[in-house]
């Protein structure tokens, strides 16, 4: 009976696993569809890829509108599917200025049931001109499989899960719903900040826990370090003799001095 049950799981984990394939098939070939169209609609653009993904696309203006915002949401209208978002949607999240004036950034950000997908974004810029030309695209989209967007676990129990495993850790930020494409499978996620709070061995992590499962799905550090070379310069009094009027303070190079 137990070499059946396991069997069955076999069985049944091939089969999503083939599911998932057909689905990443289907995407592709609307990719390829699009991105054809989209080199005969505007002769001379160019597609960037990274594996089986769109990354970049510029070259050429490719898409025009009445506004910068105009300009990018009907290229998003036409094109989105040229990025393989799967089962989400990108939906618009903010504009920014760049280059005093000269373009506009527009931001769409991925999401399933109004829930953002983590790392999920799609950046377009729009030159501020008559027509306002779309000039650029930079894709960060993540493709993602159907999910359930209802959690079975609280935040708290997410919280919870978290301290049992590192009780020196503390939640730093309030968790978060996100949906955490993994490579075989899409998670419904609850996302947020820990810190161990100590400035000799500093420790923070954005946690993702499965809001289904508990399964915990990624520590993500958020503690950078680099190397910095360079000067330190301060103030200071030449010499041994006080600081004075006739003596004042100039600024010099502090050797060994903290960085």
């Amino acid at each position: 009976m137990f070499r059946s049950y396991r069997f069955l799981g076999l069985l049944l984990a091939a089969g999503v696993v083939a599911n998932l394939w057909a689905q990443s098939l289907d995407a592709l070939q609307v990719q390829k569809v699009l991105t054809q169209q989209l080199q005969r609609e505007y002769p001379g653009v160019l597609v960037y890829t990274e594996g089986e993904q769109v990354r970049r696309v510029w070259g050429k203006p490719f898409g025009y509108g009445s506004s910068a915002i105009d300009s990018a949401q009907a290229f998003v209208n036409r094109y989105a599917e040229l990025f393989a978002p799967g089962a989400s949607q990108l939906v618009l999240n903010g504009v920014q200025d760049v280059m005093r004036g000269k373009f506009t950034a527009v931001y769409f950000q991925q999401q399933v049931d109004g829930i953002p997908v983590d790392r999920g974004e799609l950046t377009l810029l729009v030159r501020e001109m008559e027509g306002y030309p779309l000039v650029l695209a930079s894709n960060a989209v993540r493709y993602v499989n159907p999910v359930p967007t209802t959690p079975k676990l609280s935040s708290d129990d997410a919280v919870q899960i978290v301290e049992k495993l590192r009780p020196d850790l503390h939640a730093d930020t309030k968790p978060e719903l996100v949906i955490y494409p993994a490579e075989e499978q899409t998670h419904l996620a609850w996302a947020f900040s820990v810190d161990k709070h100590s400035l000799e061995n500093p420790e923070r992590y954005r946690v993702f826990v499965d809001a289904h499962t508990g399964a915990l799905l990624e520590w993500r550090s958020e503690v950078y370090f680099n190397d910095i070379t360079g000067r330190v310069r301060g103030y200071a009094t030449p010499g041994l003799r006080p600081d004075s009027t006739a003596n004042p303070s100039a600024l010099r190079t502090i050797p060994r001095g903290p960085t």
